[in-house]
């Protein structure tokens, strides 16, 4: 085979903190999958994406799946020697696992070494494993040389370890405030359950991302719940223990805002690949969804390397998002639970990055405040340390109140994006009702349920535009940030509370008027926001000329 080898940018890996090898021990199976994602020929996409964003609705025109595939197709060489590869190792390719320009194949463990330049390990902590590996996956320059493997995005699968956390948390409600219904009052959902403002179309059902385990672990949970499976990434090996609890108040806060939505699922495991692989079947979908509810992330940073997404994988999953964006989708993620702590993909340039926000009466009426709770956990936000500032954000600027308290560093106009973009009520009492109700005695709590109410809204606004025959909203972060639009009159600013971790020596930020690093531009009023996309979307009332 030869010695030398070609190695994929980005793919650095070291041991995870607080796991340690297991010498001797068996990586496992006999044959994993293991994906190839391949990157567009045209590199467009970041350029095409940030023209739109800022473009009237009316004025988009969105990606079919075929013109996608067309305008977005990968190399023809890199897709060859990819299919050569694979035919001369001997390497089943998985059809259900691959597409145009993802390509995922079964590998043996065995063959890992001389095929991806890397060692599969266990490695274990006191309470968890996974099969890892260190170092950079280098591919045999005999059949990769370096002009083609720069067409390769990332090779994922390889590495198991647990790459995503769910931003909700389990709060006992006796001896503290309960902060009101679901959905708040003042929002304006509609409060008749019968249907959207208009028909849906094809497009309407909700997809929500769930990782960490299969349709049959939530369904005993919430068996009430109206979701279908539209994808399963089989055998599972990172399964997460909140993945039940948290798929069903995904689904219980959809049945709540925009009860006629459907649900559309998309479960796979909670790795990197786990994250390609959801996405990409998302991506694929013909006809796309329009709304995507992501209440899941990971930390960008840690105190070690080995806590960090792979840069393969964050340009990857970007690239994943752009194109989504490109095919008039709405990507509506949680931006996390740990204060100034910033989470991928909430920080993505290309999604709707969610706060929480809780009311300041325990009746839940009134004004509201930044998200936090007795745990010390709080809405997620800051200055990210992985994506660069976007051309539409590039206006905006922000305080940072550090610990101690009398640190006060203004920063404007930041090298990194800032989040989050917008906010909702992070707050679910037992017992709220809708087709998944969890009971008991505690609430939950997070940015998990921001994303998701944030979703309906824009399954709601679909439904109204789908009416009319015009565009779905898609991605409107340019918009919302353009000082020219209505979006922002539609939302409330909030004025008060931090994100700072109760008891903890952190940094924080602290709401302000405007934009903050909190809660973003505020919280929906529901129908102000959707007569003000449908204005973005209608065509203009013709020019009299005198």
């Amino acid at each position: 085979m030869g010695d030398s080898m070609s190695a994929i940018a980005g793919s650095e890996r070291s041991p995870a903190p607080g796991y340690a090898k297991v010498p001797g021990a068996s990586p496992g199976e006999d044959r994993i999958p293991v994906s190839f994602w391949l990157n567009p020929e045209n590199t467009e996409w970041r350029s095409e994406f940030n023209k739109m964003t800022s473009t009237a609705i009316r004025e988009r025109r969105y990606l079919s799946l075929e013109d996608m595939n067309t305008k977005y197709a990968p190399r023809a060489d890199v897709v060859k020697a990819v299919t050569a590869f694979a035919e001369k190792y001997d390497l089943e390719k998985l059809p259900e696992l691959s597409s145009l320009r993802l390509i995922t194949l079964a590998v043996p463990i065995a063959m890992a070494g001389a095929l991806f330049g890397v060692n599969l390990e266990i490695y274990m902590s006191a309470e968890k494993k996974y099969r890892g590996r260190e170092g950079t996956i280098s591919l045999p320059s005999q059949d990769f040389p370096p002009e083609i493997v720069k067409g390769i995005g990332g090779v994922f699968g390889l590495d198991n370890r647990l790459q995503a956390q769910s931003f909700l948390r389990t709060i006992p409600i006796e001896g503290f405030p309960a902060h009101g219904g679901f959905p708040p009052v003042g929002y304006g959902f509609p409060s008749e359950p019968g249907g959207p403002p208009g028909q849906p179309s094809t497009r309407d059902p909700i997809a929500i991302v769930a990782l960490g385990g299969t349709g049959n672990d939530f369904e005993a949970s919430c068996p009430r719940a109206g979701g279908t499976v539209v994808f399963s990434q089989p055998d599972i090996q990172q399964r997460r223990s909140d993945f039940a609890t948290e798929t069903c108040t995904d689904l219980q806060v959809v049945s709540l805002c925009a009860p006629w939505a459907k649900v559309a699922l998309y479960t796979a495991d909670a790795t990197e690949q786990g994250w390609v692989m959801a996405l990409h079947a998302i991506l694929e979908g013909d006809p796309v969804p329009a709304v995507v509810s992501i209440s899941w992330g990971w930390p960008e940073g840690a105190n070690q390397a080995g806590d960090l997404w792979t840069q393969a994988a964050i340009r990857t999953i970007e690239q994943a998002f752009a194109l989504l964006a490109l095919r008039g989708t709405t990507v509506c993620v949680s931006s996390g639970d740990s204060g100034a702590i910033v989470c991928y993909p909430g920080s993505s340039a290309y999604v709707l990055s969610c706060g929480g926000t809780q009311a300041i009466k325990e009746s839940g009426e009134g004004p509201e405040q930044v998200w936090f709770d007795q745990l010390g956990d709080s809405s997620g936000g800051g200055i990210s340390s992985q994506i660069c500032l976007p051309s539409w954000q590039k206006d905006t600027s922000i305080a940072t109140h550090g610990a101690p308290a009398n640190r006060n560093i203004a920063v404007a106009n930041a090298d990194f994006r800032l989040l989050p973009d917008v906010a909702a009520r992070a707050v679910l009492l037992p017992n709220a009702g809708g087709d998944a109700p969890h009971p008991g005695t505690s609430s939950l709590q997070g940015t998990s349920i921001a994303a998701p109410l944030w979703a309906s809204m824009f399954a709601l606004a679909n439904a109204a535009l789908s009416s009319k025959n015009l565009n779905p909203a898609g991605n409107i972060n340019g918009l919302l940030y353009a000082s020219n639009t209505n979006l922002r009159r539609a939302l409330v600013d909030i004025l008060q509370g931090n994100n700072g971790k109760c008891g903890r020596d952190a940094p924080l930020y602290s709401a302000s008027p405007g934009w903050d690093a909190c809660t973003g531009w505020g919280t929906p009023l529901v129908s102000p926001f959707i007569k003000a996309l449908l204005a973005s979307a209608s065509p203009l009332p013709p020019k009299i000329f005198k």
